[in-house]
């Protein structure tokens, strides 16, 4: 009978062990799952920062490029005046006239000797 103890105590032991090694390995499962964690919240912050950083310089370069193309367009004229020796108030002068059908009489006859006298290019800036 006391080896029969004996035994079941032995038995009793290892499965102690073994239930103390099994306890330990899911300690260690635990703590090294609390680290990946903790590491994935510093990582999604870097995230967040670094983020934010990008949107600053983007917000920045959007506002340095407007207020440069706005000072062009300030600085551009809008209408520059054609000299009457172009070459683009004959050719519209001609255009005009042709634009008049030759059955067409009272008020569209008055448009057969237009004249031009002054030409504005608009600028698209």
């Amino acid at each position: 009978k006391i080896a029969q103890l004996e035994q079941e105590n032995k038995t009793l032991q290892n499965s102690l062990a073994e239930r103390n090694g099994v306890v330990e390995e899911r300690d260690r499962i635990a703590e090294e799952r609390n680290k990946l964690i903790a590491n994935v919240v510093k990582l999604e912050k870097e995230k967040r920062d670094s983020e934010s950083l990008q949107a600053d310089h983007h917000t920045a370069q959007m506002m340095l490029q407007e207020s440069w193309r706005l000072s062009r367009q300030l600085q551009t004229k809008i209408c520059t005046e054609l000299n009457y020796s172009d070459v683009a108030f004959s050719n519209i002068q001609k255009a005009l006239v042709e634009a008049c059908p030759p059955d067409h009489y009272a008020v569209c006859s008055r448009m057969r000797n237009v004249s031009i006298t002054g030409l504005q290019q608009i600028c698209n800036v």
